[in-house]
């Protein structure tokens, strides 16, 4: 019984945060928002993306543990900070430092990690395993933090074009056993080799990625057929302007310090 209302308990809390979600799209959707409010929309998306990624953690290790009448050990790795889409040099490092996380249950226990690799993805497929195309792809696991901090990061190749995205993965040992963790693909972007092909490459990553949610990690070009709304595209435009001419990071920063003053937030959502 007390298995059941747990269950019951942790599916309600996926819906919630779901249904949260769906109200943060159609605001994006149907209004023209003010550069404040479109980071704000996007740090409160990011907030309960990964809120919904730990509920479903601990859902996933209340299921197993049942199956298997004892401690089971289940975790996540998650891209908890990470550039927007955007074009870059090659050559150059990509400016902010990635950190990607890992997600625990209630009881899992991780006595060691393999250090984070870097993979380079293209069109659903990985096109370099061995890190010949990226330089600083890997670090060592910060167990106080349970997290890999990737600080100088640098792509060492031209995209040609082509939107392409990272996936980062390790292996971890937990009770003897070794297994493998990856994290979902990261926000696509493009390295061009000089500032001819800037404009260029910014318009096709702008029209590409402006046809999805953030909370998308498989990209494609639209198809000549598909439309969007004003207020959707002109808040997308106006988030890669932020990116991209580096007052993102402030308005960041403004919108965590607003949500600091609902430092209950996660507890009255899971209680």
């Amino acid at each position: 019984a007390a298995a059941n209302d747990v269950r019951t308990r942790t599916q309600k809390v996926l819906q919630e945060i779901e249904d949260y979600l769906e109200r943060l799209t159609l605001t994006k959707q149907q209004f023209v928002l003010t550069s404040g409010l479109v980071v704000l929309v996007l740090e409160l998306e990011t907030t309960l993306q990964n809120m919904s990624f730990q509920v479903q953690l601990y859902k996933d290790e209340l299921e197993s543990s049942i199956s298997t009448g004892g401690i089971v050990t289940v975790s996540k790795l998650i891209i908890a900070h990470q550039p927007r889409p955007h074009v870059m040099l090659k050559g150059k490092y990509v400016g902010e430092m990635v950190n990607v996380i890992l997600m625990k249950g209630t009881k899992s226990s991780i006595e060691t990690s393999s250090p984070l690799v870097t993979n380079l993805r293209r069109t659903y497929e990985i096109v370099d395993t061995r890190g010949e195309l990226i330089a600083g792809g890997t670090c060592n696991f910060d167990k106080k933090r349970d997290c890999f901090q990737l600080e100088n990061l640098k792509m060492k190749f031209s995209t040609r074009m082509q939107i392409v995205q990272l996936k980062f993965s390790c292996q971890l040992t937990s009770h003897g056993m070794v297994g493998s963790a990856e994290t979902m693909p990261s926000h696509p972007f493009i390295v061009i080799t000089n500032e001819s092909q800037f404009s260029g490459a910014t318009a096709r990553l702008i029209l590409t990625t402006a046809f999805h949610s953030d909370l998308d990690r498989e990209y494609k070009m639209p198809e000549p057929h598909e439309t969007i709304g004003w207020p959707q595209f002109i808040n997308h435009v106006q988030l890669h302007f932020l990116a991209s001419t580096g007052r993102l990071q402030e308005l960041l920063d403004r919108a965590r310090g607003y949500l600091q003053g609902e430092a209950d937030f996660d507890h009255r959502v899971l209680s």
